[in-house]
């Protein structure tokens, strides 16, 4: 097969699906992704086709939701285009140099002032969607991009997002959602749901493990349901209590299917209202964290300039 080339305002945009350097990801559950060009900038962009197995109205409009709910933000990754070609659907986003944090954890240990910091842009992220009413819905670690030379962390994917109250059910993944989400209740979805993933996904990160794992599918969301996290060596109490209230649930004593849907918004959104409410209350948190670390001056030294570093730490004793 030749070049594909898909045309936005002036703009021409090719990939070859057949030329394996550009091939990032082939017939994924929702999608194929590779990396193309615009060939008027000259600049690298990434191109997500929608799997033509998916070629319906419902699942057309979910994945169209990445150009519609695109915000500019530096620590979100930016949405160009979406074409119509040949029957095929397509997404164009900016190619972001780095890797995402899923790869990047398999052969690196990240230091606690890198976590925290890192987390600071995801929440950065998460405080503009959530002000546009946006709920991303899929905090998880292949969709944050690390770039360890410019020092920061960028979100993708909004392929899953959705309008807050939003009562449409959706996909999840297991392992990061909010029970709200495993037990599929959309009008109890909000920015505390986004805030429990970014959480599970910070205790990932720094123990290079999952909380909960259990090889049959159905056990896993029972651990999730039911149990607390548990404690770790690796974690300090002042970052663990963090990771724990936005991470708050309700602790089912018996399966959920013996409640009504009553019982479960009810029990489910006593536990929310515990979480960290937006995404600055839990911002705030982590900068008192980061003030108390003792790693922290000597990286974010090479993340802030000197003149600035002085002022931000005076700010914060205030």
């Amino acid at each position: 097969m030749s070049e594909t080339k898909l045309q936005y305002q002036n703009k021409t945009y090719v990939f070859n699906p057949e030329d394996e350097n550009s091939v990032i990801k082939t017939k994924g559950k929702f999608n194929s992704v590779y990396k193309g060009i615009c060939l008027e900038t000259q600049e690298s962009v990434i191109i997500k086709k929608l799997n033509e197995n998916l070629n319906n109205t419902k699942s057309i409009e979910q994945f169209k939701r990445e150009f519609l709910f695109n915000i500019n933000h530096p620590n979100i990754i930016q949405t160009i285009a979406y074409v119509e070609y040949l029957n095929n659907h397509y997404i164009i986003r900016e190619f972001a140099d780095g890797v995402d944090l899923k790869s990047l954890s398999q052969h690196k240990k990240f230091k606690l002032a890198e976590v925290v910091h890192y987390s600071l842009n995801i929440l950065d992220a998460l405080l503009a969607l959530h002000e546009k009413g946006i709920i991303h819905c899929d905090i998880r670690p292949a969709n944050i991009i690390v770039n360890e030379k410019t020092n920061d962390a960028k979100l993708i994917d909004l392929g899953l997002a959705k309008k807050k109250n939003d009562l449409e059910k959706s996909p999840f993944a297991l392992i990061y959602s909010p029970p709200e989400q495993l037990l599929k209740i959309p009008k109890l979805i909000n920015e505390t749901s986004d805030l429990y993933s970014l959480g599970i996904v910070m205790y990932e990160w720094i123990t290079g493990k999952i909380p909960f794992h259990h090889s049959n599918p159905e056990f896993m969301m029972n651990l999730q349901l039911t149990q607390s996290l548990e404690r770790n060596k690796k974690i300090p109490d002042v970052l663990f209590k963090v990771i724990q209230k936005a991470t708050t649930k309700y602790a089912f004593k018996l399966p959920p299917k013996y409640f009504n849907e009553d019982e479960l918004v009810k029990h489910l959104s006593e536990a929310q209202q515990q979480r960290f409410q937006n995404a600055r209350e839990m911002k705030d948190a982590l900068l008192l964290v980061r003030k108390n670390l003792p790693e922290s001056k000597s990286f974010f030294k090479t993340v802030i300039p000197s003149r600035l570093l002085s002022g931000l730490f005076r700010n914060l004793k205030t």
